[in-house]
C-alpha cells in the first residue's frame, strides 16, 4: 500500500507552470517531463540522478508504477493544479520534474550529429530519437538551435534525450574546428552535395555531421569551407527537399553500415 503523500504547494504549482517557457527553464536549469514512458526512461537511465520529484495527480492510481518510484520524491495534485502544469491536452496524470545535465563533453562517440539553426521541436526531438537508434550518443547544437528542454522536444524524443548526451554552444564555428582538430571528418548536409551513398566510407574514421535549417539549410560559412566535405541525398522526382529528421536517418544509416 501506498503512504498519504504530501500534496504539492500553489506556489510550486506556479513556478513548474512557468517552466513552459525557455526563460524559466534557463533560470532555474529544470524542466518536467509528463507521461509514464519518459518517466520510466528517465529513471532507467543516468537521467534518474536528475529526477528532483514526480508529480501524481490525486485520481491516478497505477500503483504499480508509483512503487517502481519508491526511491523518488512523490508530491500529489489536484487535477486543477496538474492542468496548470501539464503542456498535453489529455495528460496522463502523472509529471516529473529534472534538473537539466551538465552539457560539457569530451568527444567519444566515433560519430557525433552537429545540428545548425534546427527550430522545429519535433524535427529536434525526432532526430536525437534517430541518433539514439544509430548509437551515435553525442549531439551538439548551435545557441541558435530550438531549446532541447522544450515540452515538444523532449516528448518527440520518446526518452532518447536521457539516452544521447547533448551540449549547447555559443560559438558552432569553433566547436566544429575543434572537432576537425579532433580528427573528425566534417560532413556538412546540402542539396549540392556528394550523394552520401556513393561517400566512401571507412570504420577506422570518425565523422561529424551537420543538419542545418528546416527552411534554409546549414550556414553558407559551413558549406562554403573547402576543408569539409559537402554531403547530400539523391532525390528521384522534382520534391525540392527532405524533412531534416529523415536526412538524418538516412545519413547516419549510411554511415552505419
Amino acid at each position: 500500500m501506498m503512504e498519504t503523500l504530501e500534496q504539492i504547494t500553489a506556489e510550486e504549482v506556479k513556478r513548474l507552470s512557468s517552466l513552459k517557457l525557455k526563460k524559466f527553464r534557463e533560470k532555474y536549469s529544470q524542466f518536467v517531463i509528463e507521461g509514464e514512458h519518459l518517466i520510466e526512461e528517465a529513471v532507467n537511465s543516468d537521467f534518474y540522478q536528475n529526477i528532483i520529484y514526480v508529480i501524481a495527480r490525486n485520481d491516478y492510481d497505477n500503483l504499480n508504477f508509483l512503487d517502481m518510484l519508491s526511491g523518488l520524491k512523490i508530491l500529489r495534485a489536484s487535477a486543477k493544479a496538474f492542468d496548470r502544469i501539464s503542456e498535453t491536452e489529455n495528460p496522463q496524470g502523472i509529471a516529473a520534474l529534472l534538473k537539466k545535465p551538465d552539457t560539457n563533453f569530451e568527444y567519444e562517440s566515433d560519430i557525433i550529429t552537429v545540428l545548425d539553426n534546427v527550430n522545429d521541436p519535433g524535427n529536434a526531438g525526432t532526430i536525437l530519437r534517430t541518433c539514439y537508434w544509430f548509437d551515435v550518443n553525442q549531439v551538439i547544437l548551435g545557441n541558435n538551435s530550438v531549446d532541447l528542454y522544450n515540452p515538444k522536444t523532449v516528448r518527440a524524443s520518446q526518452g532518447a534525450l536521457f539516452n544521447v548526451r547533448t551540449k549547447e554552444t555559443e560559438d558552432l564555428k569553433t566547436e566544429i574546428d575543434a572537432l576537425e582538430s579532433s580528427g573528425y571528418k566534417i560532413l556538412v548536409t546540402g542539396l549540392n552535395g556528394t550523394d552520401i551513398e556513393e561517400m566512401q566510407v571507412s570504420k577506422n574514421e570518425k565523422y561529424a555531421v551537420v543538419f542545418g535549417n528546416e527552411a534554409n539549410g546549414v550556414s553558407p560559412s559551413f558549406i562554403n569551407n573547402k576543408n569539409y566535405k559537402l554531403v547530400g541525398i539523391k532525390g528521384y522526382s522534382a520534391c525540392e527537399s527532405l524533412n531534416v529528421a529523415i536526412s538524418c536517418g538516412i545519413i547516419l544509416n549510411r554511415l552505419r553500415r
